[in-house]
């Protein structure tokens, strides 16, 4: 990226979306990260697994599925923040079990911020660059409660233990499933599809119908009332293209 990556906290969401989408820095929205940080960090707790008996409710949900392995339903579960939409029965199972499986209920819950720190650096070249967008971040949602996990990570992590923990995942493969996982939400999501907003007191996405896909519909809002209109977006791709 280029130093101009220096003045972003100066940048409102449309310059931050435009600079992102730029081939030359990462070519990706700003939309992107917004979901990396939503659905990984927000609306898939890992760590409440383990928590309020929720290891029982999967394993519930195991044994009914395997029970009727014809009928297919949509499953909620674990505070309603993960819903299952897979129509073959022998994969939703797979699922569960994975989830029953991972690091994440079995031993200590790992910092996520760094899982999506590791991903994001698929994206973006520089450990510094990437703390400087975590920083972008932290600006507009700094100060808010359900927020506070996220700001304490950013704050966390710094230039040399950021490096240092890229080493251990291109040495050892650190956290490569979890990281492969929001790799993959990067490669296969597209912006026109669903609108992501950062609330006072949760995370919201709602699924863009074609009628909402006007202008001035909001694709990303922060709590400050900043955001990303899907005008903005469009005129960021257009003339990047």
């Amino acid at each position: 990226m280029s130093s101009f990556y220096e003045s972003s906290k100066t940048r409102n969401a449309k310059e931050e979306d435009r600079f992102l989408q730029d081939p030359k820095n990462c070519g990706y929205s700003l939309w992107h990260f917004s979901l990396s940080l939503a659905m990984k960090y927000y609306l898939f707790p890992w760590k409440d697994y383990r928590e309020g008996g929720y290891i029982e409710v999967l394993k519930k949900e195991k044994r009914d599925r395997e029970k009727d392995r014809d009928r297919y339903w949509k499953m909620p579960f674990i505070k309603n923040y993960h819903f299952l939409f897979i129509k073959n029965r022998k994969e939703e199972i797979k699922e569960i079990d994975r989830i029953l499986n991972s690091q994440n209920i079995k031993g200590r819950p790992s910092e996520r911020i760094n899982i999506i720190a590791l991903a994001w650096s698929y994206f973006i070249d520089s450990p510094v660059e990437i703390i400087e967008l975590l920083a972008w971040f932290k600006k507009r949602l700094e100060n808010i409660v359900i927020y506070k996990p996220i700001c304490d990570g950013i704050d966390k992590i710094t230039k040399e233990s950021l490096r240092k923990l890229l080493h251990r995942h291109k040495t050892d493969g650190t956290h490569k499933a979890w990281v492969e996982e929001c790799k993959n939400l990067f490669i296969s999501a597209i912006p026109a599809g669903l609108a992501i907003s950062f609330k006072d007191e949760t995370v919201e996405t709602k699924r863009l119908e074609k009628s909402d896909w006007q202008k001035d519909t909001p694709l990303i809002a922060f709590p400050n009332g900043e955001i990303l209109t899907v005008g903005d977006f469009e005129k960021n791709k257009i003339q990047l293209s």
